[in-house]
């Protein structure tokens, strides 16, 4: 195996490890969690692995495994978002949700495109690598 290709295996591990202390080994967290490792490094280059941004992630992810605050609860809406894009056919909207109309239709429609549009924001303006 190359030296590029060592570094992603360890920063796998290294995201996996701290990931699942971050969400305390719950189900389903755990596998919403695998889930969207494997997909990212599955799916992507190895040369868009930036060490940096790895290296923010993993420390972001360690302060949302020590501390029950606001890096807690980005990465636990996170694996929300998850997995109810995964079952859709679980979700019971309510309130405007429910309604067919025209504000319930553009909801059900725009909310996905707009959570992804805020955390690529995110990420962008702390230099880190979290994914959907």
């Amino acid at each position: 195996m190359t030296q590029a290709g060592l570094a992603v295996t360890s920063a796998y591990r290294q995201l996996l490890r701290v990931s699942l202390q971050a969400v305390r080994f719950s189900t389903p967290a755990r596998y919403q969690v695998q889930g969207i490792l494997r997909d990212s490094f599955r799916n992507s280059p190895a040369a868009a692995f930036i060490p940096r941004k790895i290296e923010n992630t993993i420390n972001f992810l360690e302060q949302a495994r020590e501390h029950n605050g606001l890096e807690h609860k980005i990465l636990r809406n996170i694996v929300h978002v998850r997995y109810w894009r995964d079952n859709r056919e679980k979700q019971r909207p309510a309130g405007a949700m429910k309604e067919n109309t025209d504000v319930g239709v553009d909801l059900r429609q725009n909310v996905g495109g707009q959570f992804d549009a805020t955390l690529t924001m995110f990420n962008e303006s702390m230099d880190l690598c979290l994914r959907v």
